[in-house]
């Protein structure tokens, strides 16, 4: 899990759906699917704003995932943040 101050924008590419859960900064969490089944509520692209605690779960684990995203405005690793494990338990 990690957030950043900025908004990404996550695409499938290929493989098996990834579960993406998130965290807002109010602390509700959602969990939305990335893929490219959209008869089965998978999306081919998902935007994660800004601020937003996520991480990505390969729903087959005898599979893969290849997804790209894009960063907007660009990525700075000053403005990167992965919590501890209290946070996020």
């Amino acid at each position: 899990m990690h957030s950043i101050l900025s908004d990404e924008i996550w695409y499938f590419n290929a493989g098996t759906a990834l579960k993406m859960h998130m965290i807002d900064m109010r602390g509700d969490y959602t969990c939305e699917i990335l893929g490219n089944n959209i008869t089965n509520n998978e999306r081919p692209q998902l935007i994660i704003p800004a601020g937003t605690l996520f991480g990505a779960e390969v729903m087959d684990k005898q599979s893969f995932a290849l997804c790209s995203c894009m960063v907007s405005p660009g990525f700075d690793f000053a403005d990167f943040h992965m919590p501890g494990k209290k946070r996020t338990s």
